[in-house]
């Protein structure tokens, strides 16, 4: 008999984080996640960073996972996960298949995360160092839509390597390259410190 049927009580956990990080590092574990002892459901918020620690800080949420260097001292921390970035590249925008060639310097369509936040400054200063010519035709809001600029063979874009996997090899290609390394960012999940990270549900 399933624990729902012996009405073992649901713990509820409210949890925040933006959306790549909902997308590709939550939702698919949820199954994992959910058959813990005592079950859990979990109530789930897309999130900026800054408002995620606020909800957290004034109980408007239990969790968080926001990067590392922004947790600040009122709250507890553990470090989860470093995400790894890669330029995914459609095919179709390429003179050969090989990736590598988008260090020779001919301009490529890309796009770009809106806004001037760190990753936005971390990827033009990247793309400088690199000799990568982008050449932004659009600009988004998130990264699932980056995805869909991708998906679409409209232009390249940085991504988490976790999604960019998910694209098919022969129409899409990967680059990395040591230099891409200071796109990574570390996540932690944070909390209150005085408060357990969870309540019960009827």
């Amino acid at each position: 008999m399933s624990r729902l049927r012996e009405n073992v009580p649901l713990v509820t956990v409210r949890l925040g984080a933006g959306e790549s990080v909902l997308r590709w590092f939550v939702m698919p574990h949820l199954g994992e996640l959910m058959a813990s002892d005592p079950p859990l459901r979990f109530d789930v918020h897309g999130l900026t960073t800054e408002t995620a620690m606020s909800e957290v800080l004034s109980g408007g949420i239990d969790l968080a996972i926001i990067r590392a260097n922004s947790v600040p001292d009122e709250l507890r921390s553990e470090v989860i996960k470093t995400v790894r970035y890669v330029l995914a590249v459609p095919r179709n925008l390429l003179r050969s298949r090989e990736g590598a060639e988008v260090f020779e310097g001919r301009s490529l369509p890309f796009a770009e995360l809106a806004g001037d936040g760190l990753f936005a400054r971390t990827v033009q200063k990247t793309a400088a160092a690199l000799g990568l010519n982008l050449n932004p035709v659009v600009q988004a809001q998130t990264f699932s839509l980056l995805m869909s600029a991708v998906e679409s063979g409209t232009a390249a874009a940085f991504m988490p390597e976790v999604a960019a996997k998910s694209l098919p090899e022969q129409n899409f290609a990967l680059v990395s390259a040591d230099g891409m390394s200071a796109l990574n960012r570390r996540l932690s999940l944070v909390w209150r410190l005085c408060c357990p990270p969870s309540r019960v549900s009827s």
